[in-house]
């Protein structure tokens, strides 16, 4: 299926309200188009973002055919014709399962059109994102987000995919270290002394994860396991391929991070 073109749009606005084509469907979620930059235009609190699609994924469900559309967005300025982020703010993602019926016709089955991802206000371009069966026929997208506070960096896997009826949305954090705040083995607090360098290096923290789709176990809720191998270390504790296995939460709609697991609460 090619993307969603301009001279389609202009077709679908004067067709009968019958159509459901997949860009008027698409554009009752963002009904306003910024023709400069051929993008719709999407608000969300107070910001606005110039959003595109990125991705067009067709599969064959036991529910029928389904198409699974992805858009992104920065933040932008529709006045100065500019973007219009900064560091504390994110992008935007939209995702959209679609249902074939016959010719050009097609109906919405989910929509999750105002996410937000990324950061300096925009979202993950589009050879970041990738696409993924996470359950027998429940497909969907995922990402790498990534930012970084007062030398506190880190990144989480989002996933997006569609549980047959909704949209999931699971933050899952990959990674964190924080030797920007302290310095690579804490040589800033080297001239205060022994014991500020052993509290130094006792903070000290360099993890990174892999993440992966666990389809040779059995499905949970619809969905497989996932599973993060993490290695690195934190204060005085390594970690080397140590895999925490993450169950589908049918209650939350979203994958969980295990209570044990070690990046669960880092903040940056």
């Amino acid at each position: 299926m090619n993307k969603i073109t301009w001279a389609a749009l202009a077709l679908t606005l004067s067709a009968p309200a019958w159509a459901q084509t997949p860009v008027e469907i698409v554009h009752r979620f963002y009904p306003k188009v910024y023709r400069a930059q051929s993008c719709f235009v999407a608000q969300k609190d107070d910001a606005f973002y110039c959003m595109k699609q990125v991705k067009t994924e067709v599969r064959d469900t036991a529910s029928g055919r389904l198409m699974y559309l992805l858009f992104a967005g920065d933040r932008f300025n529709f006045a100065t014709g500019k973007p219009d982020g900064s560091h504390v703010e994110l992008g935007l993602a939209g995702m959209f399962v679609l249902k074939f019926l016959s010719g050009n016709d097609w109906e919405l089955v989910a929509a999750k059109p105002k996410a937000s991802v990324g950061s300096f206000g925009s979202a993950p371009s589009a050879d970041l994102w990738t696409f993924h069966e996470f359950g027998p026929g429940r497909w969907g997208f995922l990402t790498e987000h990534s930012d970084m506070h007062q030398g506190h960096a880190g990144s989480a896997y989002v996933v997006y995919a569609h549980n047959g009826k909704r949209i999931s949305e699971s933050w899952l954090t990959a990674s964190y270290n924080n030797l920007g705040a302290y310095g690579d083995n804490c040589e800033m607090y080297r001239e205060e002394g022994a014991k500020a360098m052993r509290e130094c290096r006792a903070k000290l923290s360099d993890l990174e994860s892999k993440i992966k789709i666990r389809r040779d176990l059995p499905a949970t809720n619809g969905f497989y396991p996932l599973q993060l191998t993490l290695s690195g270390y934190e204060g005085r504790k390594t970690y080397r391929n140590q895999a925490y296995v993450l169950p589908f939460n049918a209650k939350k709609n979203q994958y969980l991070q295990p209570k044990n697991y070690p990046l669960r609460d880092k903040e940056y």
